[in-house]
């Protein structure tokens, strides 16, 4: 099944959610951010998204969720 052309309608098994907007980005549920200072500012902002960081991701100290590896460490 072939994805939908931008301005239709996502349909089941098409690969996209109707939270998804046409550009294909869509409303962000989880996030794996491979840079310290990203990890940092999404945390502040909505730390519920983050599922995952490397190991040089050191903030939040408290932060806890799945470690990757990252461009340090591949």
């Amino acid at each position: 099944m072939s994805k939908p052309r931008p301005g239709e309608p996502a349909s089941p098994g098409d690969g996209r959610d109707e939270t998804e907007s046409e550009s294909g980005h869509g409303g962000l549920r989880r996030v794996v951010s491979l840079v310290p200072s990203l990890t940092e500012a999404i945390a502040s902002v909505d730390r519920s998204t983050l599922v995952g960081v490397t190991d040089w991701c050191t903030h939040p100290a408290d932060l806890d969720v799945a470690r990757v590896r990252g461009t340090k460490n591949p």
